[in-house]
């Protein structure tokens, strides 16, 4: 494949992803939906009990999300490249969630247009609609990017992305810095 024919085919993709961000920003505006709940808003609320002998301890999604942990680097282990049937996960502003599921393996799993973002910190390039030229160890070694110097307009577009996985794709832990 040509330099051309690469460039030809990040460009689509990249205006594929802007016009899922306008799709994705309509949606939620005719849904009357706020952004401002901010990610895990709607696993919030749901309760599961844990048997300890015969004490019941209520854990929410959250707290059990919040206890699954991943650092960039662990993150990177699933790209679902060395096992097929595996987990491909993504993280975005600090969420990490399982795309492996709703059709998302065909995506971002290997051989798909976004496997870019896979096992990965994607929310800088899901805010500014990038395509790099995948993880380095320089990225897999820097500090959780904090985000803080992101434009009005990239920080909606990074909340019509964390939309769109909450509800398509089911949170699996956190990034952190180290464990």
């Amino acid at each position: 494949m040509s330099k051309i024919d690469i460039f030809q085919l990040v460009s689509i993709s990249a205006a594929a992803i802007g016009i899922s961000y306008l799709a994705i920003k309509l949606i939620s505006e005719l849904a009357g939906t706020s952004s401002s709940a901010g990610p895990k808003a709607h696993h919030r609320h749901a309760k599961s009990s844990l048997a300890d002998g015969n004490q019941q301890a209520e854990i929410s999604d959250e707290e059990k999300i919040k206890a699954n942990k991943f650092t960039k680097r662990m993150l990177s282990q699933y790209t679902g490249a060395a096992d097929p049937n595996g987990p491909v996960l993504i993280a975005v502003k600090g969420i990490v969630y399982d795309v492996s599921v709703n059709g998302g393996r065909d995506f971002y799993g290997p051989g798909g247009p976004y496997s870019i973002f896979s096992g990965r910190d994607a929310s800088r390039l899901f805010s500014m609609f990038e395509f790099d030229n995948g993880m380095t160890e320089e990225e897999l070694d820097s500090p959780i990017d904090k985000l803080d110097d992101l434009t009005f307009d990239q920080q909606e577009s990074l909340e019509a992305y964390i939309q769109l996985f909450e509800s398509k794709y089911m949170p699996v832990g956190v990034l952190v810095e180290s464990l």
